[in-house]
């Protein structure tokens, strides 16, 4: 559950920091790729998610 807690929290802070910023599709796409390459695999969804809400 704790586990479960953390990450439920890093994907939301992660929803946070990109809706504050004007991120362009391309710098979430890199981002969401470099995140890929580290292993963050939660976050690099969240930042792919974005990026295909900003262009379709």
């Amino acid at each position: 559950m704790a586990r479960f807690s953390v990450l439920l929290l890093a994907i939301l802070l992660c929803v946070g920091i990109v809706g504050c910023k004007g991120y362009t599709k391309e710098s979430l796409n890199t981002e969401g790729e470099t995140l890929l390459k580290d292993g963050n695999y939660n976050g690099a969804i969240v930042h792919f998610k974005n990026a295909l809400e900003k262009d379709p």
